[in-house]
């Protein structure tokens, strides 16, 4: 058995150290780019991420550089990944391209699907604060809520803390959505095992590709996004491909999706 990680995992384990550790008034593209420039590593773009420059933000002291790059995409509703070459990945809102059809009859060797509405609301909300001012005082600035409506068939409300201070109304209310985006994403999830390590004979599976399900004992009949591949090979069951499937909106793919 080989187990790898990508060279980000060096980077992503080590810590935030800047000449100041302020990042005012840049946007999370120019944040990522200071943080790893240190590490040897590359930064990958993926669609159209929110490039809102943060107005007041800084790194805690110590933090390591996932954990600080991932708490300051949840706002901007970026969805955080790395590649095989050594990139880190900021996704953003995009169109994927179906790139295989998984059939079951056909090439579907086995498939488990779960569907669940374990981690979905009526409602999502996000308290946060921003710095108060001569024009921006008082509760308007201490008592910021952005609020989104969910899915749940039974009341429930999930309620969060804004991560840092923001500057405006349209900043909480983008966090409140984020936040529905990736609970209500999780309804269906689906991991299909097929034959071999290539999808055309030519091409591996990678995560990040959209392909075509169809499976009627599963109920999908529908566009998936891969999240991670693992690729294994042994003696009894000989080359083999995983991979995990989700909702193309949990990674920001725009690409239809219709679980009913």
């Amino acid at each position: 058995m080989l187990i790898g990680k990508s060279a980000t995992a060096w980077a992503a384990r080590s810590s935030v150290d800047t000449k100041t550790g302020n990042f005012d008034k840049k946007n999370i593209v120019q944040v990522a780019q200071e943080v790893i420039s240190s590490y040897g590593v590359g930064l990958k773009v993926i669609g159209s991420p929110d490039m809102t420059p943060f107005d007041k933000l800084q790194n805690e002291k110590g933090e390591l550089v996932w954990d600080f790059l991932e708490r300051i995409a949840r706002p901007r509703g970026v969805v955080m990944g790395s590649d095989s070459e050594g990139n880190f990945l900021l996704i953003g809102d995009h169109s994927g391209t179906v790139v295989a059809q998984l059939v079951e009859g056909q090439n579907i060797k086995s498939c488990q699907c779960v569907i669940t509405h374990e981690h979905i609301y009526t409602e999502y909300r996000v308290d946060g604060q921003a710095p108060a001012s001569d024009d921006n005082s008082g509760t308007a600035a201490s008592e910021l809520t952005g609020k989104v409506g969910g899915s749940s068939p039974v009341f429930s409300k999930l309620i969060t803390a804004a991560e840092q201070p923001v500057k405006t109304q349209a900043e909480i209310q983008a966090r409140a959505k984020n936040e529905s985006v990736w609970h209500e994403g999780t309804t269906i999830q689906a991991t299909i095992v097929v034959q071999g390590w290539l999808r055309d004979g030519s091409s591996l599976w990678r995560a990040g590709d959209d392909v075509f399900v169809y499976s009627p004992m599963a109920m999908l009949n529908n566009n998936m996004k891969i999240q991670n591949c693992t690729f294994t090979q042994d003696n009894n069951t000989g080359t083999l491909t995983t991979l995990d499937l989700v909702n193309p909106e949990l990674l920001r793919d725009r690409a239809n999706f219709n679980p009913g």
